[in-house]
């Protein structure tokens, strides 16, 4: 499966698509665009810049975050079941009501970040650099 270009993935977005489901996003740039809603199942989004992007409600289960800019990143009920988030940039990002089931987050960097409402991961975390991680009411007994 060939990478979709910042290009191609645009020209799809602005004729109305949503389904991006088990894409190859690698490495593409979708700094503050609007994202809600999407479908982004299963697809491959590693190194991608997601910095101030809109994914409130936004389907992105199974996908592969790796190494991707989520800084300012609002994932409002997103869902994020069984994602794999290993290196990611977690600065200021919003996790409101999101479902993080099954995800990995590991080697992360958490500062500002927002987990209230939040069902977190059922496995073991391992973070990188962690400043002020807000955590009301959030579904994971035993975090820290």
């Amino acid at each position: 499966m060939a990478a979709i270009t910042t290009k191609e993935f645009l020209a799809r977005l602005n004729a109305g698509e949503k389904d991006f489901s088990s894409l190859d996003l690698r490495g593409i740039d979708l700094s503050k665009r609007d994202l809600r809603q999407l479908n982004f199942r299963n697809a491959i989004l590693s190194d991608a810049n997601l910095e101030k992007a809109d994914l409130r409600f936004s389907d992105l289960q199974g996908a592969n975050l790796a190494r991707a800019n989520l800084t300012d990143t609002d994932l409002y009920r997103g869902k994020l079941m069984q994602a794999y988030l290993e290196g990611v940039s977690l600065i200021r990002t919003k996790f409101l009501g999101a479902d993080l089931s099954g995800a990995v987050l590991k080697d992360a960097i958490l500062q500002d970040t927002n987990f209230f409402y939040a069902r977190m991961p059922d496995r073991t975390l391992r973070l990188g650099r962690v400043s002020y991680v807000a955590l009301m009411q959030t579904q994971y007994p035993g975090l820290f």
